[in-house]
């Protein structure tokens, strides 16, 4: 992987837009695809109501958004939601009149093609009270894990309480608790589930590491048996460590992240700790965040398909409001590049962002902020770019956009769709283009003979280190040269084709072609000009200052060596039309 990823454009997720919508949660689905829910206020008649909207692998919305409770009355808020190995999903959320006493966590579980399998049932057995602030995750027997915290369940303000259930929906077991100090509030918790099919619980707790709150986890087993005793995740103490975020890596451990006060110097700042298969401390608790003004907060985290991770949190903007920052980590857990803003132009009001891994490497990262009425869900997809090797290389992106580096060897670069940045190296390469937002980088001298193959109008004017163009395809483009020696070749089509300064080598190809050949071109050859039919070519002298028409030409300037017509534009100009006869040639081959 390389360093960097490219960030797709900023999209709003929601359509209806009127009042706020808010809460983003975002969930990775087995086909590549993803989901966004969201709480929106007013839209189902009833306070705020959960809604959702799919995305298939390459972006594109399927369907449209989509109500996901069943019971309206009152609010349903904090949307959360996890993709199955089936193919489906399931939000939960917390409803504000449906359990007969405060809040409750309900949920619904979606197929495939997100209908809806069976109805919405309530998570929680204990209703008395609020239950609230619901996290859910996937598990690896195909099942999931609810969690959320309870009002005075404990008997002592809140505790985290728990849910599992099978592949089928039916619950396993009873709700129980997560954390083993009930003394004061356990809160926010998140879950993460492990490749051995169990999971861990991460909450904060107040005073019980001394200093308002720390952040605390648990491990359980696939059956639901924790693994050793709660523990506490952040070594700093000194006032609060709050809010944190897990996520399960594919080594078998698992990254927590929280937001800790004063100690970046300044407020909040957004602090990491990983930790092995084992539940043990890989390293010490790490600084995500490089700038430190103001608060850095609000973190989330996700497991990367290199090994890595990547953190999302929103921070004190550089140029005013508030900014979506990510940092992306590799396998290591070194820091790969500097942090990132995901947001196109400062906000001044953002929730969450939440941070989803993707198939590909990449991310999608969500949030809640400015959309002109109030709030709405925006999101950015970030694609990872590719990497060749020291040796002849074959790389194609994806329908997104992307960075593609071919390194050394004689590498083939195909962006394939979106607007890509293709970038070569040493050796003999070849940059295949499709689209007007695609961009060739071949930066250095005597790094191989390169050729673009395009399916477009293309220019190597701005590629001085690019030899070769081809135009592919039917239709008719254009290509034209830079000021080195050129092997131009058209397609099927009527094509323009002028190689500008150097020696170039010139091919029509199929059909009707039109050659450019101007004062100051140096030495061009064009290899397959037709002077007969329908389909002949036209050499276009228009702008050759030494000819002024067809008996100058003729009488002056054109010469039969050989095989070959070699016209004298003088001053060193020379166009040479190969196999072909002078006696073949009159003035509608020519454009004066």
């Amino acid at each position: 992987m390389s360093s960097n990823a490219t960030a797709q454009n900023e999209t709003l997720v929601n359509t209806f837009t009127a009042n706020d919508q808010t809460m983003p949660a975002i969930a990775v689905l087995a086909d590549g695809g993803w989901v966004v829910a969201w709480a929106s206020d007013l839209q189902d008649g009833s306070g705020y109501g959960v809604y959702f909207q799919r995305y298939d692998k390459d972006g594109a919305a399927v369907g449209v958004e989509t109500l996901a409770n069943t019971t309206t009355t009152g609010s349903q808020i904090s949307p959360v939601v996890t993709g199955l190995a089936d193919g489906g999903f399931v939000i939960a959320w917390a409803d504000s009149a449906a359990d007969g006493d405060s809040y409750g966590i309900f949920q619904q579980r979606f197929d495939e093609n997100a209908s809806k399998l069976g109805a919405e049932i309530q998570v929680n057995t204990y209703t008395t009270l609020a239950q609230s602030e619901p996290a859910i995750t996937a598990l690896s027997g195909g099942g999931w894990v609810v969690s959320w915290e309870s009002a005075s369940q404990d008997t002592s303000s809140y505790g985290v309480y728990q849910q599992s259930f099978g592949a089928d929906g039916t619950p396993i077991g009873s709700e129980t608790p997560v954390n083993t100090t009930t003394l004061s509030g356990q809160e926010n918790p998140d879950v993460a589930g492990l490749i051995d099919g169990g999971w861990v619980e991460v909450w904060m707790s107040y005073t019980q590491d001394g200093s308002f709150y720390g952040v605390y986890m648990q491990r359980f087993a696939a059956n639901g048996v924790a693994v050793g005793s709660e523990t506490l995740v952040n070594t700093t103490t000194n006032d609060k460590q709050q809010d944190p975020s897990v996520t399960a890596l594919a080594d078998g451990g698992f990254v927590v992240v929280w937001d800790s006060n004063l100690q970046d110097g300044d407020l909040f700042g957004v602090y990491m700790q990983r930790y092995d298969r084992d539940g043990h401390p890989v390293g010490g608790e790490t600084q995500v965040n490089l700038y430190e003004t103001g608060s850095q907060f609000a973190s989330d985290v996700a497991a990367l398909a290199d090994g890595g991770w990547v953190v999302s949190w929103t921070g004190l903007s550089f140029d005013g409001g508030f900014d979506v920052l990510v940092q992306r980590y590799d396998v290591h857990g070194n820091a790969v590049g500097g942090e990132t803003r995901v947001n196109a132009s400062p906000l001044s009001t953002v929730t969450r962002p939440q941070v989803e891994a993707r198939g590909d490497g990449g991310w999608v990262v969500s949030w809640a902020g400015d959309d002109g009425s109030s709030t709405g869900i925006h999101q950015r997809v970030f694609v990872p770019d590719i990497e060749g090797t020291a040796h002849g290389d074959k790389l194609s992106g994806t329908q997104f956009s992307e960075s593609i580096f071919g390194f050394g060897g004689n590498d083939i670069l195909d962006g394939r769709g979106g607007g890509d940045i293709l970038v070569g190296g040493f050796g003999n390469d070849t940059y295949v283009v499709d689209a007007a937002d695609d961009q060739v980088q071949e930066t250095g001298a005597g790094q191989g003979r390169d050729t673009v193959k395009s399916a477009i109008t293309f220019s190597l004017q701005t590629l001085a280190f690019v030899e070769n163009l081809t135009l592919t395809g039917t239709k008719s483009r254009n290509a034209t040269g830079n000021s080195g020696d050129n092997r131009i070749t058209g397609n099927e089509g009527k094509n323009r084709i002028d190689g500008r300064e150097g020696d170039d080598i010139l091919k029509g190809g199929g059909k009707a072609d039109t050659f450019v050949f101007k004062t100051g071109w140096d030495h061009d050859s064009i290899v397959d000009f037709l002077t007969t039919g329908a389909k002949h070519d036209i050499v276009d002298l228009s702008a050759l200052a030494s000819v002024t028409g067809w008996k100058d030409l003729k009488n002056h300037h054109m010469s039969q060596v050989g095989k070959d017509v070699v016209i004298d534009g003088l001053n060193g100009d020379v166009l040479t039309l190969k196999h072909v006869q002078m006696t073949d040639l009159s003035a509608v081959d020519f454009i004066f």
